[in-house]
Parts: structure tokens; sequence; C-alpha cells
């Protein structure tokens, strides 16, 4: 965000401003974080679906071999 001139006249102003921008920041940052979580949480279980699917194939292979 651009500085205003209200900013550059007056430091209470900027400190106000800047609190807010701060707060904004903090909350889109949380909100990438909150999606990260949930992109975790599938990548794991796609891992143990494709880990589980591999175990199974080899299992069955042996079997066969048997």
């Amino acid at each position: 965000m651009a500085t205003t001139d209200l900013e550059k006249e007056n430091l209470e102003a900027h400190v106000e401003l800047c609190s807010e921008r701060y707060k904004s920041l903090h909350n889109k940052l949380n909100a990438i974080d909150s999606r990260l979580e949930k992109h975790e949480v599938v990548l794991r279980e796609v891992r143990d679906a494709i880990v589980k699917q591999n175990d199974s194939q080899q299992r069955q292979m042996i079997g066969w071999g048997i």
C-alpha cells in the first residue's frame, strides 16, 4: 500500500495504518497456513493410498510366484 499524505504528516496515523496493514498480512498468512495444512492432509492420504496399493501388488506378485 502506498504511503498516504496523512501518514507523512501524522505519526499516529502512520502507526495506526501500519497496525491495520500488519493485521491484514497476519490474517492472509493464517489463511495460507490453513490451506497448506489441508493440502498436507490430502497429500498424506494420497501417499498412504499409494503405499497400500504398492504393498498389495507386491503381496499379489509374491503369491503368484509361490
